[in-house]
Parts: structure tokens; sequence; C-alpha cells
């Protein structure tokens, strides 16, 4: 666990990105903000248990960093203000979210250093009422860039949010990135060695402490969105799923998104 990060003002190097996961009850959201030299993007969904996805915000006209000392943008889809206190994500006043980070993890990746909340406290308002719950958010940034990526990445939270899961499998450039993490209740992250994972489209394995742990998905609801401009070309892809986490001792349930995103990046 570290010091809350200030979260810098959006857009200082060639790629940046925003990500925020919310988990209310019969609700999930997620949110995703990014650019590159010839793309930004910004989009938001929301679902509801027994219904399908809907997306709320899908907009590549460009967000406006005000002359604030962190994160602190705006465009025509949707706004965000995030400091190391916390913050305010908002499309309009139809859906806002209010949140505040608990825990801090921060480690290398390929090319920076990526910055995960992966327990904050939530509000989601939505159609005039308000929801508690739990949030994730991950920033990163890269100057330069890969030419070409390519990843899997599983979020969620299972035995009533007790256990907190996090993994990943990911190319970028030529470099392999990989993780599979697990926020224990008493604070304490678990995690396994850099061989000791792997992914597959409908689930993921780790071994941490000398334990399998098992993860399985079973499809809830997706939303996908290409990611086009004149030098990227992309596919990514957001599901929320049901997520099972097993050992040979006990089996767990809960919600969670899985994201993929394959192609160039430019």
């Amino acid at each position: 666990m570290r010091t809350m990060t200030m979260q810098t003002p959006f857009g200082l190097v060639d790629h940046d990105s925003y990500q925020l996961h919310v988990f209310c009850d019969g609700l999930v959201m997620g949110s995703r903000v990014f650019k590159t030299p010839t793309l930004y993007h910004a989009s938001a969904w929301l679902w509801r248990e027994g219904q399908d996805v809907v997306e709320v915000a899908n907009d590549e006209g460009g967000m406006t960093q005000s002359d604030a000392g962190h994160l602190d943008i705006s465009g025509a889809a949707l706004g965000i203000s995030a400091g190391p206190d916390g913050g305010r994500w908002a499309v309009g006043d139809d859906l806002v979210v209010d949140f505040r980070p608990q825990t801090e993890f921060r480690w290398p990746d390929t090319r920076s250093e990526v910055v995960h909340q992966p327990d904050m406290q939530v509000t989601l308002t939505v159609d005039g009422e308000s929801h508690s719950g739990i949030g994730y958010t991950k920033r990163y940034g890269w100057t330069p860039a890969p030419r070409h990526w390519g990843y899997r990445f599983i979020q969620g939270y299972a035995d009533d949010r007790r256990i907190n899961l996090w993994t990943a499998e990911a190319t970028f450039g030529e470099a392999q990135y990989d993780y599979f993490k697990i926020l224990r209740p008493d604070g304490r992250l678990a995690e396994a060695g850099r061989w000791d994972s792997c992914h597959r489209d409908e689930g993921a394995r780790g071994i941490i402490d000398g334990e399998e742990v098992r993860v399985t998905m079973e499809e809830l609801g997706r939303w996908e969105a290409p990611l086009r401009s004149a030098a990227m070309d992309s596919l990514m892809r957001q599901r929320v799923v049901r997520l099972n986490v097993e050992t040979d001792a006990a089996s767990h349930t809960g919600i969670a998104i899985n994201e993929s995103c394959y192609g160039s990046l430019g």
C-alpha cells in the first residue's frame, strides 16, 4: 500500500489512459478515457442485472484539461476530476460517480509506472437514485507508446466483495506483461509470480503461496468499440461477467469486468 498518488493533468504523454469501474448491487459501470497522438476516446456504459449493457457515452471529439494541477478533464460526453483524495465522474446530471480511494498500488508495466486503486468507496447516482458500492481505477501513460499491443484483463470482486481480484496478460510491442493479484480482507496483497499465471478468453489461473487459484467467467453483458484513426486500428471489448474464484479448498462467486484489446496503437 502506498500514499495516494496525485492524478497528474491528462494528456502530458503520447498515450494517456484513465479507467474507472463501479460495482453496486445489481449495477456495474465501466468507463475509459485515453488519448494517443492521433485519437481521443471517451466512453462509458451501464449494466443493470437482468438487462443488456447500455452505452451512455462514446466520443472521439477530444477532452479539455483545465489549468488545475491534477486530472480535471471535460468533453462533449463526460467529465472527470480526480485528485489524491477522490473525485467525481459524470455524464451530465443523469449519471454521476463520486469516489474516494482507500488503497493504492503502483508498479512498473513495460514503459511506465501504473497506478491501481482497487477498493474505492463509490456512490453511483443514476436517474436520481444513489447507490453505494466499490470501485476500481487504473492510470498509466507512455512516451513513446508501442506500435502494437494486445491484452486480456479481469477485475472484480467475489465472496461479498471480500476477495478483490485483478489480473492481466499483455504484450506491449515486444514486451510481455502479466500479473495475478488478490487483495485480501486484511489488506494483504497476495500475488502470483511472473511465471505462475496464464489467461484464456473465459478464465485465468495463478499460483499464489503454492496454491492454484482458478478463475472462470460467465458473460452477462458486453460492450465493444473499434478504435480507429489514420495510425491506429484496435478493437476494445468489455464484458460484465459472473466471476468464479476456486481453490482446492473453497469456491467463491462474484462479479467482474473482463476487458480485451488487440491491434495497432498510434
